[in-house]
């Protein structure tokens, strides 16, 4: 990097004259003890954009030796507490796209990934379709879009074409009518039900790789054999379950997106008032087949149910 500065929004708190205390997260947080007191205002230094001669000669007007200063670049080099401002706020790899300085950037250095612009530059080219109406499904685009998600289409049937990742509220087709139209496009889907005022999110199905939606309703149907899974648009849930529902589906969605492990992946997190959290872990059923390369496609009859849909490609 040809300048460098300490990462934004991370908090660092003076313990004593020779150690500070980097960030607040007890899983994250870290206690740097120095040699002297002087270094911890070369510390404080790094707020500003700073190449390494910059940084060299302000060690030399703290007062800070070579050797100590050197030693604390390393370090904060190794634990990712710098970081390129032209990360945060300069052109990215792709041509013509450029990502202004924002929080979700600042948010993203947190995670001490090298490039939050680059980032944010390939969520502006990704394509999810929220396939659903109703409040749900509307607060789940928009809050996608502010995510930095480029191409963010809600549809009431139809998943978009050439999309990254469909999300599926409350479907009213059968969830093995679901399954077989996003398997034929080979679209990665996310599951959204409301169900009697609980949430469910997930799981988040990457088709021929992941337990299906139909999976989900083999085992439900293994308990109770006329299990009806079965959502609806208009079901009531509290206006603070609501948001929280929307804000963890747009967690899931960046996720995937982002190329991080989804918790939804073969999951559903349920959420239910007025306020409680499960998961529970899907494995394929065996009645299903959608792991088998062989699986047969359901008839053309049975698909025709799912009019709207576009299944050539």
């Amino acid at each position: 990097m040809t300048h460098f500065t300490f990462l934004p929004g991370l908090r660092r708190t003076v313990l004593d004259a020779t150690s500070v205390q980097i960030g607040t997260d007890p899983e994250r947080a870290m206690i740097l003890e120095f040699p002297e007191p002087q270094v911890i205002a070369l510390l404080d230094h790094l707020d500003n954009w700073l190449t390494e001669t910059d940084y060299y000669r302000a060690a030399r007007q703290f007062g800070v030796g070579r050797t100590d200063a050197e030693e604390l670049l390393t370090l904060l080099r190794d634990s990712k507490l710098i970081m390129d401002p032209a990360a945060l706020t300069g052109h990215s790899s792709d041509p013509g796209v450029r990502i202004d300085q924002s929080d979700e950037a600042a948010a993203l250095a947190l995670r001490k990934t090298d490039a939050p612009v680059e980032v944010m530059a390939a969520r502006s080219r990704r394509r999810v379709c929220v396939v659903g109406e109703g409040r749900m499904a509307t607060g789940i685009a928009d809050l996608l879009t502010r995510c930095g998600v480029g191409h963010v289409r809600q549809s009431d049937r139809r998943p978009a074409d050439r999309a990254d990742l469909a999300v599926v509220v409350n479907p009213q087709q059968p969830p093995t009518l679901t399954a077989e139209v996003h398997a034929r496009r080979r679209l990665p889907y996310l599951m959204v039900t409301i169900a009697d005022g609980a949430v469910n999110i997930g799981p988040l199905v990457v088709p021929g790789r992941t337990p299906c939606i139909a999976c989900v309703e083999f085992h439900h149907r293994d308990a109770v054999p006329r299990w009806c899974l079965f959502g609806s648009d208009d079901s009531p849930v509290e206006v603070a379950l609501r948001e929280l529902a929307v804000a963890t589906t747009a967690c899931q969605v960046m996720q995937f997106l982002d190329g991080i492990p989804c918790q939804a992946r073969a999951t559903t997190i349920q959420l239910r008032p007025p306020f409680g959290m499960r998961r529970r872990i899907w494995e394929p059923h065996p009645s299903c087949g959608c792991q088998r390369a062989d699986r047969p496609a359901l008839p053309a009859e049975r698909l025709a149910e799912f009019a709207g849909f576009d299944l050539v490609g």
